[in-house]
């Protein structure tokens, strides 16, 4: 008897407490596409895995921002029907998780199937979005050779190294021009905090 009123003192207890943590309320709006706190915490998870630390408050509104670049930049390929290459996705994907050994992280199973999703996710966003930048700015993308060659040639790199510094410069050329077309095309999207 004693055992079953103090179980119903807990279960009461717990029952009347507010559930505010398991409400799923609206942090940013795009468009209309909202964004939740949901996606806000899985968004910060992701980055305190990735990062190998703890997320302050204060660091939130900056994962609040990079999903809500995320999801313009789904947006903006989604109007240019910029598709993907799945195996180069699930190659990436596989990769990253390797070196976070995740599959022992201390995290349910549940978390760690909406995570690997969402990385997933992310990684096609940005794949696609590189893609449709390389499209947009392919004439701007040249790389100055002589450069390179001269380069090679003062450290004798051999032709893999002087591939690997040719895909260097153009991977610092796109993120430039990634940049900026974002900033112009960021414009014309409603966003609401």
């Amino acid at each position: 008897m004693k055992k079953s009123l103090i179980l119903f003192l807990i279960l009461f207890f717990f029952l009347n407490q507010p559930l505010e943590s398991l409400e799923i309320k609206n942090v940013a709006k795009i468009n209309n596409k909202a964004i939740t706190n949901l996606d806000l915490y899985y968004g910060i998870k992701l980055i305190e895995i990735f990062h190998k630390r703890i997320i302050n408050k204060s660091e939130s509104r900056v994962i609040l921002n990079q999903l809500i670049e995320l999801e313009i930049k789904e947006s903006e390929t989604s109007l240019y029907n910029i598709g993907y290459n799945e195996d180069v996705i699930i190659a990436e994907t596989n990769k990253r998780l390797k070196l976070l050994n995740f599959e022992n992280l201390d995290i349910s199973l549940e978390d760690k199937k909406i995570l690997k999703n969402r990385l997933i996710n992310n990684l096609k966003i940005e794949y696609k979005w590189n893609r449709l930048i390389v499209i947009l700015y392919a004439n701007k993308l040249s790389i100055n050779t002589n450069e390179i060659n001269e380069i090679s040639k003062d450290k004798n790199f051999d032709e893999k190294e002087k591939e690997r510094l040719i895909e260097i410069e153009k991977n610092k050329k796109i993120q430039i021009f990634s940049k900026m077309h974002f900033n112009k095309i960021k414009k014309k999207y409603y966003i609401q905090y």
